[in-house]
């Protein structure tokens, strides 16, 4: 990319990321398994699905000693699995001259980082407020946050922690926290969702009532 020299104030060029001979595409294996049901006259019906997903090559960077000239370089790097299920029932509760049908809708997902190379700093975490940034053993979208420790009750003002004890330094609890030391709170995408689907009949109307939730985030 293309900037200004602090130093000369000329333009110059610099390289963000080299080229990688050995990049390929990446690979995603995923297994569904369904089960359909129904009672006697579909008064009662539905399905179950799960899956399960596991991502390998995915694109990632990698740490490099730095006498090679870069510091990372993007590639093939990654992991991930996933897994889930999706639960659909439906139901004719009316059948008369009212008639009254209901469907529910259950989904579960759920995502986790299994490999990536460069470890992130705690404040890149903190900072990112829910958006990608890979760290291992957790949702590849997270939200994380600095240790609590109440308010100073002379003055009020919030108490970290930094090296398990308590800090009001602020500046050094974001930038020295080591990344053990964060706070998960979870993840920052619904890891269950769906939705209760109600339509009623009679004669020539129809009267459609939904309501749709989103949980576990």
């Amino acid at each position: 990319y293309y900037s200004n020299s602090p130093y000369t104030k000329f333009n110059y060029a610099q390289n963000s990321n080299l080229g990688n001979p050995d990049l390929r595409w990446e690979k995603n294996q995923i297994t569904n398994l369904a089960v359909d049901f129904a009672a006697r006259n579909n008064i009662i019906y539905g399905s179950v699905d799960f899956f399960f997903k596991k991502g390998t090559d995915l694109l990632g960077f990698k740490s490099f000693p730095e006498n090679t000239g870069i510091t990372s370089l993007e590639g093939n790097y990654s992991g991930m699995t996933g897994h889930g299920f999706d639960i659909n029932l439906n139901s004719h509760i009316l059948t008369g001259i009212v008639k009254w049908n209901i469907t529910a809708l259950i989904s579960h997902a759920t995502d986790k980082v299994t490999h990536y190379d460069v470890t992130p700093l705690s404040n890149q975490l903190v900072s990112a407020g829910g958006s990608t940034v890979p760290n291992v053993g957790r949702p590849v979208y997270a939200y994380y946050g600095y240790k609590w420790n109440g308010l100073d009750p002379t003055n009020g003002n919030p108490i970290g922690s930094l090296n398990g004890n308590p800090s009001q330094n602020y500046a050094l609890i974001t930038t020295a926290t080591p990344l053990g030391e964060l706070s998960y709170i979870g993840p920052a995408r619904p890891t269950y969702f769906g939705g209760l689907y109600n339509s009623f009949f009679y004669k020539g109307f129809t009267l459609a009532v939904s309501i749709n939730y989103k949980l576990g985030y």
